[in-house]
């Protein structure tokens, strides 16, 4: 599960550091928008991934 977590953590990682290349070069301003709304999609993945991730392991430490 922990793996798990941690390729679907690194793919996010990942596309939102792709974003943020793409925000920053020369885009239109329709573009620039759909990118930022894609950017703060991931980023709220990205963040509930952290926590569950935290929560499994801190459930991990606690049954043992």
């Amino acid at each position: 599960m922990i793996d798990r977590n941690q390729k679907l953590e690194d793919l996010l990682s990942d596309k939102i550091r792709l974003i943020l290349i793409r925000i920053n070069q020369t885009v239109q301003p329709q573009e620039e928008k759909r990118l930022t709304q894609e950017l703060e999609r991931l980023c709220e993945q990205y963040y509930l991934l952290r926590k569950t991730i935290k929560n499994s392991q801190e459930a991990l430490s606690s049954s043992r």
